[in-house]
């Protein structure tokens, strides 16, 4: 590094700050990207779980510098000393700190494709999407009752014998005609009312698209024709597919749900846990279910909206890295910051890495980081309403959701609806949702599985509580599912969790050259979902072309995200459209 001038400076390499520095560096901008850590990633890591079970059993950092002021409390992690070679599995297996799967077609995927970064990367379709309800029979396994009863015994004594609720299987979720009629959990009426669910929406979804004139592109999506189009708004007309409806009950009687398909639709597929029954039709309805339903059969994955990150999450800002590097960015792992102070009409930074023997001192326009790595010169105030996640993750030799056997090594994802939350100041529904990844994701060996277990705490609970029904669920499981008695602590090789706090929920943006980027994305939907976090970062990356370059006119999407993609896609429409005009002025003449 020989220069001491840049453009922009960016600190930590999380997914957000990395799409960041590619975009600018393939505008021309000169950026220095610097990190504390040893490794990319910063939250969206992806740790070797003996390391990460160093750091959950001390009260260390979980890497020099990793983290000025960390967002993760109350952890713990377990190793199962009953399994002989426990100590030496440990080095297997790769645990990310968020884990998170993406849309099939999706934001992220439209950057990627843009950036032409898709060799760096490798996805794994999630094969099964399902729902579970606990029963009003047995919610008292979530509470400190203990289901029991006296037996007598064959010699005539008196013994108390647990008693293990025999569970309804999980119910996979049909996107596919073929699959809806030939599942088994659903009643016939139950699957002609989700088809015409399916059918309705997606008709909902092209019509709107054709009033709308956009999303036309028929290279690219040639299945949304304008004939085709056409013909969903005149289904539309014809079904009364126009009627809106702004609560969970009336949704229910448009499209003659049971509450069984109900609980499918809104828990798996709307990803809704909010407690309101009042609804916003365009964002909790028609958004999340028009995502989910154009994410299908994308990039060879069939019957799957989701892929999953192989080897993990941190894969993809290391994408992006590489490709920023490749565009001029510099990258400098293990430097930290020692001090900040203003000059002209930028920053002056002295930075210094471990193998320096004093600082060097930069000068940036632009400084992008989080508050947690700008901690000497933020003095803004944390989000007072700190959304809290309790995510648990097991390493287990039998898998906790059992599938079709050729299945077993796969990715599954499954959303656990255990009640209706009675306290009034929450407003969510008490939904757990869990991620099983076989050998197929890349992070752990065959015949092993990582189960992550994820729930959204309310504002009473505590660590304790959630520990202890995160317990009971996995007990209620194993032993009904792999039929282990009393000893499902046998199939645990390791455990280990932690609360995530999401302090900062936006990002902040400065009139003097700071950006502030947000904290990892929660809301009221699946933590798992990784759109959030894209959406931040376009918006960071808007406001630093248009701070960098005052007289700033471009509006960036995800398809343009790589500048002279925009030229190269209306090169491309042109071509097309003289080729068209060629054949008509043919057929007429």
């Amino acid at each position: 590094m020989n220069r001491d001038k840049w453009d922009v400076l960016i600190v930590g390499t999380g997914i957000l700050e990395c799409i960041v520095a590619a975009g600018l560096s393939c505008r021309g901008f000169s950026v220095l990207h610097i990190d504390p850590a040893s490794s990319y990633g910063t939250y969206w890591n992806t740790i070797k779980l003996d390391n990460l079970n160093k750091w959950l059993t001390s009260n260390r950092d979980l890497d020099d510098h990793m983290f000025d002021t960390s967002p993760f409390s109350n952890k713990f992690g377990w190793v199962n000393s009953s399994h002989s070679n426990s100590n030496d599995l440990l080095n297997k297996f790769c645990i990310d700190l968020l884990p998170k799967m993406i849309f099939s077609r999706s934001p992220l995927v439209d950057i990627l494709l843009s950036c032409k970064i898709t060799h760096y990367l490798e996805f794994q379709g999630v094969n099964y999407l399902s729902f579970y309800n606990i029963d009003d029979d047995f919610k008292d396994m979530f509470t400190t009752k203990k289901l029991s009863r006296d037996e007598v015994s064959e010699e005539g004594s008196l013994h108390t014998k647990y008693i293990s609720p025999i569970p309804n299987k999980f119910i996979n979720i049909p996107f596919s005609k073929k699959t809806i009629f030939a599942s088994t959990d659903l009643t016939l009426y139950e699957k002609r009312s989700l088809m015409k669910l399916f059918k309705g929406m997606s008709h909902l979804l092209d019509s709107s698209a054709g009033k709308q004139k956009k999303d036309l592109d028929i290279r690219n999506d040639p299945f949304r024709s304008p004939a085709v189009l056409a013909n969903s708004i005149e289904n539309i007309n014809e079904l009364d597919l126009d009627l809106v409806v702004n609560s969970w009950p009336l949704f229910q009687k448009k499209w003659k749900l049971t509450n069984k398909t109900l609980d499918m639709v809104r828990f798996c597929i709307a990803l809704n846990f909010d407690t309101e029954t009042n609804i916003n039709w365009q964002m909790d309805v028609v958004n999340p279910i028009g995502k989910l339903i154009r994410s299908l059969n994308q990039h060879g994955c069939s019957g799957t909206p989701f892929l999953f990150p192989c080897y993990g999450v941190c894969d993809i800002p290391q994408a992006f890295s590489r490709f920023a590097a490749v565009n001029g960015a510099v990258y400098r792992l293990h430097t930290h910051i020692e001090n900040i102070k203003k000059y002209n009409d930028g920053w002056e930074v002295d930075i210094r890495n471990y193998e320096m023997e004093e600082a060097i001192t930069i000068k940036s326009k632009l400084l992008i980081g989080s508050p947690r790595l700008l901690s000497q010169i933020y003095d803004g105030p944390k989000q007072e309403n700190i959304r809290r996640i309790f995510r648990m993750f097991v390493i287990t030799c039998k898998p906790l959701i059992i599938q079709e056997e050729t299945f077993q090594e796969d990715i599954l994802f499954a959303s656990i609806k255990i009640n209706q939350t009675k306290n009034p100041t929450d407003n969510h529904v008490e939904v757990v949702n869990i991620m099983q990844c076989g050998s197929s994701s890349g992070c752990c060996p065959k015949g092993s599985y990582i189960i992550n277990i994820c729930k959204i705490m309310s504002k009473t609970e505590s660590a304790e509580e959630v520990t202890m029904q995160f317990e009971r669920l996995l007990r209620y499981f194993f032993n009904n599912s792999n039929k282990v008695q009393d000893n499902y602590i046998d199939c645990i090789i390791y455990k280990g969790g932690y609360i995530y706090n999401r302090e900062f929920q936006d990002p902040i943006f400065t009139s003097d050259g700071i950006i502030y980027t947000a904290d990892p994305f929660i809301d009221l939907s699946s933590f798992f979902i990784l759109d959030g976090d894209i959406q931040n970062a376009m918006t960071i990356l808007q406001h630093a072309l248009n701070y960098l370059q005052l007289d700033n006119k471009e509006i960036l999407t995800p398809i343009t995200f790589k500048k002279e993609e925009l030229i190269e896609t209306l090169s491309i429409k042109e071509q097309c459209n003289d080729m068209i005009f060629q054949k008509f002025r043919e057929v007429f003449e």
